[in-house]
């Protein structure tokens, strides 16, 4: 049985050089013969006797050989990207974008991989990934792709379920064939923060997820055994190590022999066909690899140089000594205690344990709120709550803004008094004084509140959660004046409505002190005026400023979007479309509102002109092709037609518009099949038109 796998394995090994045959007879000054490539390199390696040590050519072949294994992608490889759905993986989630992007992406194993450059897709020895660096992202890899999921029960160490191997504990494939994107990261010995322990798998990290690295795909492991050997090794004398300090060289060799591996676990006998030896551990690039990371991990509190099994590798007699004193220091052991331990330090730690809680919640950084979440959450905890300085652009201003001295409030029956006339237009006025003060078009002004005739606007007015901690925004309303006139003896004014912040959608979560312009106006008498109010338009690029408490009432700001009830949505409106709403009203009753209703009243309206006409703002022209309504019905469905040409163009009332009528094509043939049934049938087509006769 053994040479049976073993056999297969060197097959394994040597199938890459199949369609080299050429090369390798040349290169081993072979005489020409029908064996293939691998048969001439494996009769080489075991039945010539000429050439019995073949070690170093055999491994220089296989260098230049395997250089030009090139990896071919399949049909049915997916490539990956942030749509790649693997099966049984559970989405992440967008809500926390403060997150760092790194920690968001899931975990995934990768099994049945192989690793190469992404230009010439021509596969490389996995260790070539550790000095790769600034250059890493020109590797990518293919694999068979699975989620992982984090439950010791059900996992082993590798990121292999018991799902993944067979009734002989071989690994086999599974998942979604999968070409990855680029490699930016490849890591391996991770220290637990919990337990202390050495993380033995390898990972590789795209754009899009962390990758666990499995077993290779059969044609990879030439690129990958060597390495994971020494990972393997290193492994091992770390793990057992860490949990007997007092292990030796001789143990550890029996550790090897045993060859007991957890179920589902990549093994020795998967990557390379047989256990590891004492040889194995005793290489001189095995044992540079395990020194080279023991420095590493010193770094990360692991200590092993006063280990016996340590010491063993690196003896004081040999050329090892110097890397072994290197390594000498005292034992630290995370998560291990000596057995020794005084009364007073036993205390120490059940006083600890029973403050666990309270030791976590130490030295660490205050937690701090927006102003937002301070309000909404005032009295909903024990401690206060610290809210975040607000240091960003254009608060400072608009807070300076609104520090003014509080506006007159007026009573009822105020006086008021026309300062001045509009030039040429009886009845209409630039400004008022009403107890003295002076208004002017253009002031926003705040109005007692009267009988909103949308019943839906009102009772959301009311609604518990679109109450502000400004008295203003509940009870008052807001309105900008755009112009004022007097009618029957009364004084009013023309104004565009503000709706508060909180009885938008944003209801609780709105600024105590923002206003929405919407484009909504009506005629206000000016006895309804209570006072000015102290509003700061917003630039674009300027942030709303931060709740003061301190801050009177009467000081809001206006950004640049505006409040639309029927979309439920704030919106911008350009300055080329408020100009040219302005444009179509009079140069005395300019208003924003007014001149888009007008504008759309404009676009509903039945244009004639010379070669043709508009409407609803759509041109129409001879030879144009038209729906039809004929009004019978409103569940009928439309006609199609061609406009032929137009009559009485000079006059709208009797304007009149000729047309071809258009047939659907499947009524053609639904005809036809029922007048000529014998007939060969026409084939239906549901977009093609026919003109009617």
């Amino acid at each position: 049985m053994e040479s049976s796998k073993a056999g297969t394995h060197r097959q394994r090994l040597l199938c890459p050089l199949d369609n080299h045959g050429e090369e390798l007879r040349r290169l081993l000054r072979l005489p020409k013969m029908s064996l293939a490539p691998a048969s001439a390199l494996e009769w080489l390696l075991t039945a010539n006797p000429v050439v019995s040590d073949l070690s170093f050519l055999a491994i220089s072949l296989l260098i230049f050989l395997l250089a030009r294994v090139v990896y071919q992608v399949t049909e049915d490889e997916l490539k990956e990207g942030k749509d790649l759905h693997v099966i049984g993986e559970t989405e992440a989630s967008d809500n926390d974008d403060d997150s760092d992007e790194e920690d968001d992406i899931p975990v995934r194993v990768l099994s049945d991989f192989a690793v190469y450059t992404l230009d010439s897709q021509k596969m490389v020895p996995i260790a070539e990934l550790i000095t790769a660096d600034e250059v890493l992202s020109l590797y990518g890899a293919s694999g068979n792709v699975r989620p992982w999921v984090e439950e010791e029960e059900e996992e082993t160490d590798d990121g292999l379920e018991e799902d993944d191997t067979d009734d002989n504990g071989d690994v086999r494939s599974g998942g979604q064939r999968v070409k990855l994107s680029a490699i930016l990261e490849f890591s391996m010995h991770h220290v637990s923060e919990e337990t202390g322990m050495l993380d033995r798998k390898i990972y590789i990290r795209t754009q899009f997820a962390w990758y666990i690295l499995s077993t290779p795909m059969d044609l990879y492991i030439p690129f990958f055994a060597q390495f994971w050997l020494k990972h393997r090794l290193l492994h091992l004398i770390v793990s057992h190590a860490m949990e007997n300090p007092r292990i030796t060289m001789d143990q550890i060799v029996e550790v090897l022999n045993s060859s007991e591996e957890s179920p589902g676990t990549v093994s020795a006998q998967d990557i390379l066909e047989r256990q590891l030896t004492e040889e194995d551990l005793n290489a001189d690039d095995v044992k540079s690899y395990i020194l080279a990371t023991l420095e590493d991990l010193q770094a990360q509190g692991i200590k092993l140089g006063r280990v016996p099994l340590i010491r063993g590798l690196f003896p004081a007699d040999t050329a090892d000594a110097a890397s072994g004193a290197r390594l000498e220091s005292a034992v630290s052991l995370p998560g291990k205690r000596s057995k020794v331990v005084r009364s007073v330090d036993r205390q120490q730690d059940e006083s600890m344990v029973q403050n666990l809680e309270m030791e976590v919640l130490k030295h660490r950084n205050t937690t701090v709120v927006l102003p937002t979440v301070k309000r909404l959450a005032d009295g909903l905890f024990d401690h206060p709550l610290k809210v975040i300085k607000n240091d960003r652009a254009g608060t400072a201003r608009a807070s300076s803004n609104m520090d003014v001295d509080p506006p007159v409030v007026h009573l009822a029956n105020p006086k008021m008094t026309w300062r001045e006339r509009v030039v040429g237009v009886p009845g209409h006025y630039p400004s008022v004084k009403i107890d003295g003060v002076v208004y002017t078009v253009g002031d926003v002004v705040i109005v007692e509140p009267g009988f909103d005739m949308d019943s839906t606007r009102a009772r959301n007015a009311v609604n518990e959660s679109a109450q502000s901690r400004n008295s203003l925004g509940n009870s008052k309303w807001f309105a900008k004046i755009c112009y004022m006139f007097e009618r029957d003896g009364k004084k009013w004014f023309h104004g565009q409505w503000y709706s508060h912040g909180s009885k938008t959608l944003l209801q609780e979560l709105a600024h105590s002190r923002s206003l929405y312009i919407m484009n909504l106006c009506d005629d206000i008498e000016l006895s309804t005026v209570i006072q000015k109010c102290n509003v700061v338009q917003l630039a674009i690029d300027e942030v709303e400023p931060a709740e003061d408490e301190s801050s009177a009432e009467n000081n809001f700001f206006e950004s640049s979007l505006s409040w639309d009830e029927d979309e439920s949505a704030f919106v911008e409106l350009s300055e080329r479309s408020r100009d040219e709403a302005l444009s179509r009203c009079k140069p005395w009753k300019r208003c924003v509102p007014c001149g888009l209703r007008a504008g759309e009243d404009l676009q509903n309206k039945l244009v004639v002109r010379h070669n043709g006409f508009a409407q609803n703002g759509i041109e129409y022209h001879v030879n144009d092709c038209v729906y039809l309504y004929h009004g019978r019905h409103p569940d009928n469905p439309y006609e199609f037609g061609q406009i032929l040409d137009f009559e009485n163009l000079e006059d709208v009332e009797s304007f009149r518009v000729v047309v071809q009528l258009l047939g659907r094509w499947d009524d053609v043939v639904r005809r036809e099949r029922r007048d000529n049934p014998n007939a060969a049938p026409e084939p239906k087509d549901e977009v093609r038109l026919s003109f009617n006769s």
